[in-house]
């Protein structure tokens, strides 16, 4: 599967985000799934066209939408870093912050 193919439902389901509100797939769909493609393509150094050939790159992308859903308040209690983002994308030689 690539990015592209990855549908607001096939993110929520990831993320286990009930479908039925509105407001949580809205800002999935306006919010979320863009800046974790944007996110993605700048921690790969990658164009955003050239992520969409890489479909282990499409895991990477739903961990990102599930932990940026997760971890939407302003504060984090736990400003960790995701691991398993980092070493799906590490491999493209991404400049991980």
């Amino acid at each position: 599967m690539r990015i592209s193919q990855i549908t607001p439902e096939i993110a929520a389901n990831f993320a286990n985000i009930d479908t039925g509100e509105e407001a949580d797939m809205l800002l999935l769909r306006e919010i979320i799934m863009p800046a974790a493609k944007k996110h993605l393509a700048e921690m790969t150094a990658m164009p955003i066209s050239d992520i969409d050939t890489k479909e282990d790159l499409a895991m990477a992308y739903l961990c990102l939408c599930a932990f940026m859903y997760d971890n939407r308040t302003m504060s984090a209690d736990n400003p960790s870093r995701n691991y398993v983002i980092e070493e799906l994308i590490a491999k493209y030689g991404g400049a991980l912050i």
